[in-house]
């Protein structure tokens, strides 16, 4: 028969994988505005191109691409963010307040204006 896990090690391997999955969300918000960053500064030197004369017009026909594909990239991000999000919310913080018995731990969203958007669906 296994003993049952010591209480310590899963406090520590949830607040591991916490902070693992924190940085994720943040390497992903980052990558997001990465996205937005390198969609604007493209749209508008095309748009600078075309207006200045120096490329045929017809050179806009790219942009609605590059929107699709930034749109695209931005989306999976914000799929993956939500994704984190609800598992830390659904999975972790419980496992966590369960085991020490303080429902305030890891609820750092609880504390957001009722108007600020919750992390996940």
């Amino acid at each position: 028969m296994a003993s049952p896990p010591d209480r310590n090690l899963v406090i520590n391997a949830a607040l591991a994988e916490y902070t693992a999955l924190r940085a994720e969300v943040t390497n992903r918000i980052s990558g997001q505005d990465t996205t937005l960053n390198l969609y604007m500064t493209a749209a508008a030197a095309i748009f600078g191109l075309a207006l200045s004369g120096h490329a045929d017009s017809l050179i806009l026909l790219v942009v609605p691409l590059l929107s699709a594909a930034a749109r695209l990239l931005y989306h999976n991000h914000n799929l993956y963010i939500r994704l984190v999000s609800a598992y830390l919310n659904d999975q972790l913080r419980p496992l966590v307040t369960d085991r020490l018995g303080e429902p305030r731990l890891l609820g750092w969203q609880e504390g957001a204006s009722p108007r600020a958007p919750r992390c996940g669906p």
